[in-house]
């Protein structure tokens, strides 16, 4: 409800949850200032996360390459 802005009742409902009990969570991530926003720890990890990806792409990625290369060599 914090970041879709959808109406309490909306997100409650959705979430088999009171509304009561969601405004009150809603609250307390407001005031913790939990919106949107990221620990160093978090940012940390994502970074890590990217670097790990970006690396897990490259590897997934060189093997296709290599095969396509191949491929055009042996139809020349």
């Amino acid at each position: 409800m914090l970041e879709t802005k959808k109406p309490i009742a909306l997100v409650a409902r959705d979430l088999a949850v009171n509304e009561g009990t969601l405004g009150n969570w809603g609250a307390q991530a407001r005031s913790a200032g939990a919106v949107g926003a990221l620990s160093p720890d978090e940012r940390a990890e994502l970074k890590q996360l990217r670097e790990d990806l970006a690396e897990l792409r490259m590897e997934r990625d060189v093997p296709k390459r290599s095969v396509v290369g191949w491929v055009k060599e042996a139809t020349r």
